[in-house]
């Protein structure tokens, strides 16, 4: 059985505050689905086996600890209840009521309407019914109870009924910009267009701690619908950047909330303060923070391409003077035995989530000293990388010499100390020898340019090889060889961010067409999936499009249900801007280098730059991939292969 609810029109106001209620259905055989007509958005749950926490990406959804909910919207929508046998207990809707009972394989529904007056109804005894406003301005709201028998439906009715609506609707504005367009290839276009109804979706009104508008990964787990920050949210600053810099900016300084001047940690994410979420009793004492670890130090890097973006030398000092902390920070907690190389708390504590790679089997056996973390490692070169453009931005010579020195001896013991020769790849390394499982882990070498020639063309041979990283979605987190891989979290599957970091190295190192052809695998196994089930996961299966079997790591040993509608790691616009096409601002302005050999004959996408629409288009002819941009009818630059488009030309 499949009950939908979609909004005949899409509405564009966004629900300000949800209270979250845990979703716990009795009931066997169905599904349920929420989301936009023609792309299911939202929330959807299993009834059967996977009860979860949800929200609602509409106006309003309330759900209580019973499973009944209560939608208000204010424009048309279509309810549908589709299953193999469904038999109708009333023939026809009573208008005085408007009501509908429905009863499936799978218990009864009682359907109320309030407000309204133009509803059509239709159905038959058994197959299908449909219930549908012809999309008025006038408000609809809509409750749904369920039971076993209809007399328990009632029940649950009244209590519906009884719900405070306008403790619950604050309605607030649209994004500020229009949904920029792609058109390259149907399943790519729809990807495209379902990530940007998902950041609408995802984004809340401000709240303390936060002073702008900030977004979830998702809205359909009770943990990650109400927490920013982690790497997640450094993927989702990625993935605004070139659509709304402004927006990617506030959603940075939300991410900065994290950062505890106490101890200069950033902390493993944060919450609303009035929030008391996992781990209870904690936030509330440090600001809505989680401060049981950190996560990846990646996110001098994002800062890097906001500056470039912007150009704001002001903010770029702010953020210099957290970057220098909050390397001492890790210098100080993540280098115990003082040898110049880095663990993560993984490894000294089962289930610390610091590194993000939640239950890799680098964790298997954790040490009381803990072990070096070759992806922590390369990330702090990365760091120091960062460091010292920072400074050389800010005219700190001095200072920038320190991180260059810093930077190099680390890159050096990196490449020393971290890669098998045998293996041909970079491993993490305990005081008893290398941790002898092939991991993505090692490919966090590559953005961070650690490698030599030949430990490069060791690691890309395997990086194309189908057994073991060359799957039909690329990079799985655990090479598809290893005895240890299976279809849980980072213990095999594939993780779209990933993908991107590794496409955003090998540009750094002119590796374009191989960066585009991962690129370019992700994005069509992404949009097969969406064609198939209508969802963004978190992770993928490396194998094939069928994406049951997997699991999601939750530390129980059973794992959970994974995560869909999921973007803190599927930065589909980045992927599509940067790491395919090749969109990165400069200090001289913009450059454009495409992928030329994964790109259709004729693609066309539209993004922001200096807040003015900017439309790229590239065109396949004998000389070479022509590539133009545009603002509105001008032409500002146009090229063979490579634009650069200085920056007094963007406006």
């Amino acid at each position: 059985m499949r009950l939908s609810l979609f909004p005949a029109m899409p509405n564009t106001r966004r629900v300000r505050e949800l209270k979250h209620f845990a979703w716990d259905v009795e009931i066997t055989g169905g599904r349920l689905s929420l989301g936009f007509e023609g792309t299911p958005l939202g929330a959807e749950a299993n009834l059967a086996t996977e009860p979860a926490g949800m929200q609602w990406l509409g106006d309003v959804l309330a759900i209580s600890d019973r499973g009944e909910f209560v939608l208000a919207v204010n424009r048309g929508l279509v309810l549908s209840a589709e299953c193999e046998r469904l038999v109708l207990d009333e023939k026809k809707l009573d208008r005085e009521e408007r009501t509908v009972r429905v009863r499936t394989e799978a218990g009864h529904f009682l359907v109320y309407f309030e407000w309204g007056d133009e509803l059509s109804y239709s159905g038959a005894s058994e197959g299908r019914v449909g219930i549908t406003s012809p999309g008025a301005d006038w408000p609809l709201m809509l409750f749904i109870a369920m039971g076993p028998t209809p007399a328990l439906a009632e029940t649950e009715m009244d209590r519906l009924k009884s719900v405070d609506m306008g403790g619950v609707v604050a309605l607030t504005h649209s994004f500020g910009n229009a949904q920029p367009r792609l058109r390259m290839t149907g399943p790519i276009d729809d990807l495209w267009e379902h990530a940007h109804q998902l950041h609408r979706v995802n984004t809340y009104e401000p709240e303390p701690p936060f002073i702008y508008e900030w977004e979830c990964s998702t809205r359909t787990d009770g943990y990650a619908s109400r927490v920013l920050g982690h790497w997640e949210t450094l993927h989702t600053v990625w993935d605004w950047l070139l659509i709304d810099v402004t927006r990617a900016r506030q959603e940075f300084e939300n991410y900065l909330k994290g950062y505890d001047a106490k101890t200069s940690q950033l902390s493993l994410d944060v919450a609303p303060i009035a929030e008391d979420i996992w781990p209870r009793g904690h936030r509330q004492e440090n600001d809505g923070r989680c401060m049981i670890s950190s996560h990846p130090p990646v996110w001098p890097e994002v800062a890097w391409k906001l500056y470039l973006a912007t150009g704001d030398k002001s903010w770029l000092a702010v953020t210099y003077e957290v970057a220098k902390l909050n390397i001492g920070w890790w210098e100080r907690e993540r280098d115990r035995d003082k040898d110049g190389l880095f663990e993560y708390a993984d490894t000294r504590h089962p289930q610390p989530w610091e590194s993000g790679m939640d239950g890799s089997p680098r964790f298997d056996r954790v040490t009381a000293e803990g072990f070096a973390c070759v992806d922590l490692n390369a990330q702090l070169v990365m760091f120091y990388r960062n460091l010292v453009r920072f400074a050389v931005e800010l005219e700190e010579r001095g200072a920038a010499a320190q991180y260059v020195q810093r930077q190099d001896r680390l890159a050096h013991l990196v490449r020393e100390r971290l890669y098998k020769a045998e293996s041909g790849w970079f491993f993490d390394r305990s005081s008893e020898g290398f941790v002898d499982v092939r991991t993505t882990a090692g490919l966090w070498t590559i953005p961070a340019q650690i490698p030599t020639g030949e430990q490069l063309e060791a690691m890309l041979a395997q990086v194309e090889d189908p057994m073991r990283f060359g799957t039909w979605f690329p990079l799985p987190s655990v090479s598809a060889d290893e005895a240890k891989f299976e279809g849980v979290s980072w213990r095999g599957p594939s993780w779209p961010s990933q993908v991107l970091w590794v496409a955003a190295g090998l540009r750094e190192m002119h590796r374009t067409e191989l960066a585009g052809r991962l690129v370019r695998r992700a994005l069509d196994a992404m949009g097969e999936v969406l064609r198939r089930e209508g969802a963004i996961y978190e992770f993928y299966n490396p194998h094939g499009p069928e994406q049951e079997g997997l699991r999601l790591f939750d530390g129980s040993g059973a794992g959970g249900p994974v995560r869909r509608y999921y973007l803190g790691h599927a930065p589909v616009r980045a992927m599509v801007l940067s790491g395919l096409m090749g969109v990165e601002p400069v200090r001289e302005g913009l450059v454009i280098e495409p992928a030329e050999a994964s790109l259709p004959n004729d693609v066309s996408v539209e993004f922001f730059m200096a807040k003015n629409m900017c439309t790229l288009e590239t065109h396949k002819r004998k000389e070479g991939l022509e590539v133009t941009l545009k603002q509105g009818k001008k032409t500002v630059g146009s090229a063979v292969g490579r634009l650069l488009v200085p920056r007094g030309e963007l406006g």
